[in-house]
């Protein structure tokens, strides 16, 4: 394997990359033992509290929504 190496420079920052590189773990397999456990995940608040009038309003507007719209409204597409 042979190792590339660019530099670009973007104002008084300059960044050299290097590709190629045995242990770079962009390129490492995937770690079949790594698994996520959710029940180690630190516990979040809530940012807002809970308001049923808007809940009942989002769950009126989902059930109105086809799935097409759901899925656009999920991957966000762009015109331009």
């Amino acid at each position: 394997m042979r190792l590339r190496r660019a530099t670009f420079k973007t104002g008084a920052i300059s960044v050299a990359l290097c590709a190629g590189l045995a242990g770079n773990p962009a390129t490492a397999p995937p770690n079949p033992q790594a698994v996520a456990d959710p029940s180690q995940w630190p516990a979040q608040p809530a940012p807002i509290e809970v308001d049923a009038s808007i809940e009942q309003r989002s769950d009126a507007l989902l059930a109105a929504m086809s799935l097409e719209q759901k899925v656009g409204q999920i991957i966000q597409a762009d015109i331009g």
